[in-house]
């Protein structure tokens, strides 16, 4: 299991269109919280999705994941996870 401190941002690269959802591999599971778009100018300039790490006693707010793709570009990710990793040890 891989622990994260408090804050950590991954930019990830799919090889092929067949890889474009490995992002979400991570070894957790996670309940989607919502996704909104992020804008500049009245230009689309990213999607954002955020999670929560579900555990054995349900869904943790404490610990997220926030996902950031380009309109244009499926294949490269960033994926941010923001919180208390200590709830991970209950998952």
């Amino acid at each position: 299991m891989k622990i994260f401190s408090g804050q950590e941002l991954f930019l990830i690269k799919a090889a092929s269109p067949v890889y474009a959802e490995d992002w979400r591999r991570d070894g957790h599971r996670w309940a989607n919280r919502g996704t909104s778009q992020m804008k500049l100018k009245g230009k689309l300039v990213a999607r954002h999705t955020y999670m929560y790490v579900m555990t054995a006693e349900g869904k943790k707010d404490d610990f997220q994941k926030h996902v950031y793709r380009l309109p244009d570009d499926d294949l490269k990710v960033v994926v941010q996870y923001i919180g208390n990793e200590k709830v991970l040890a209950t998952v």
